[in-house]
């Protein structure tokens, strides 16, 4: 039974396809500090999950105190701020007029869609009375383009909310090195830049498993070239049970987190699947970042590449392949780092602060 520690009520809002890790590593934390969870979760497949998840809302939102409204709900914040005057913390957690308009460009942003998706994302910014975001790069990519002033955020990274057996010195008795990558595909990620330095290695006795987790044209578009290319050093999985992500990576010797894109997205993020594995005791190969810096020590408790750039890519894995001990130690260190600062019951602390702060401004 969840405690009150807190003394206040937090109605934790909730209207996605998936329990994301995002979700459940806050959901985790909030829960691991005492703090009283009023659950409003829809998470069907339908789109009648905004409908159920607001009747849930307006039942549940009295009972509350603060709202804090999860990724992603950029379609229905406004409903939620005509339904209640109570402080409502807005998870801006990806930028949808970003993912459309520069990342996947399937929308102009000169057009009157992209101009509109602009306006949406602005208003959601300035309708809450909080917003949290999962770096401090990223707070000041929403705070410059969206003109919101940076007092108004609050970093919470991602984290990872399993609890993981660790066994950083057992490879599943690979006659090879296994070095895995997973992910939707997204442009984002940078697969193609895997795929290169997967290349550059061929015929060094370097084994990539890719877990694919969704689909995605660029994930088939890889797999045809490395047929047509007869790249045989690729293993694709195709999509696997999250259990079973944790079981390739703790059984991998060189996990690569990314994100490796050009995209200039990607230097304000740090992706999950880097807090997963860093979180299995694995030494981590990712793209270099402001984001990045925040959280990790290149050479300490992460390896960083240059993104865009599948040479250093394939060099930084030569490296951690041919340097065991550096590549353990790495690993061990990342654990500890996440320990310390990731983990969810330290991640939610700056979070609870902030329920904490509007409940008192409210009084």
């Amino acid at each position: 039974m969840e405690g009150d520690a807190l003394g206040v009520r937090v109605l934790f809002y909730q209207a996605y396809t998936c329990d994301y890790i995002r979700h459940q590593s806050i959901l985790k934390g909030l829960r691991e500090n005492d703090v009283k969870v009023i659950e409003c979760i829809d998470n069907r497949m339908s789109p009648l999950r905004y409908v159920s998840s607001i009747i849930k809302f307006i039942r549940l939102v009295d009972g509350a105190d603060v709202v804090l409204a999860n990724w992603r709900v950029f379609e229905n914040l406004w409903l939620l701020r005509l339904l209640t005057r109570k402080p409502i913390v807005y998870d801006a957690f990806l930028s949808v007029w970003q993912t459309l308009c520069h990342e996947k460009k399937t929308v102009d942003p000169s057009s009157i869609f992209g101009k509109l998706l602009f306006r949406i994302e602005k208003y959601n910014l300035e309708i809450a009375d909080h917003i949290i975001c999962d770096t401090y790069a990223h707070m000041r990519y929403f705070s410059k383009t969206f003109g919101i002033e940076q007092k108004k955020f609050t970093r919470v990274l991602i984290s990872c909310e399993k609890e993981i057996d660790v066994q950083t010195d057992e490879c599943d008795g690979n006659s090879v090195p296994t070095v895995f990558w997973c992910g939707s595909g997204i442009p984002l990620q940078g697969l193609d830049i895997v795929y290169e330095a997967t290349k550059i290695l061929e015929g060094k006795g370097f084994k990539f498993r890719l877990v694919i987790a969704g689909d995605s044209g660029i994930i088939d578009e890889v797999k045809d070239r490395a047929e047509t290319e007869k790249v045989d050093s690729i293993e694709f999985l195709g999509r696997i049970p999250r259990e079973d992500v944790f079981r390739y990576i703790c059984s991998s010797d060189i996990c690569l987190g990314g994100h490796y894109s050009g995209i200039e997205k990607a230097k304000n993020v740090i992706a999950g699947k880097v807090f997963e594995m860093v979180a299995c005791g694995k030494p981590v190969i990712v793209g270099r970042s402001d984001a990045i810096s925040e959280v990790f020590t290149h050479g300490k408790d992460i390896y960083v590449v240059d993104m865009a750039d599948p040479v250093a890519l394939a060099k930084g894995i030569m490296h951690l392949i041919d340097d065991g001990e550096y590549a353990f130690n790495m690993g061990k260190n990342g654990l500890e780092t996440f320990q310390h600062n990731c983990k969810p019951l330290v991640n939610v602390l700056p979070l609870i602060e902030v329920f904490r702060e509007l409940c008192e401004k409210g009084n």
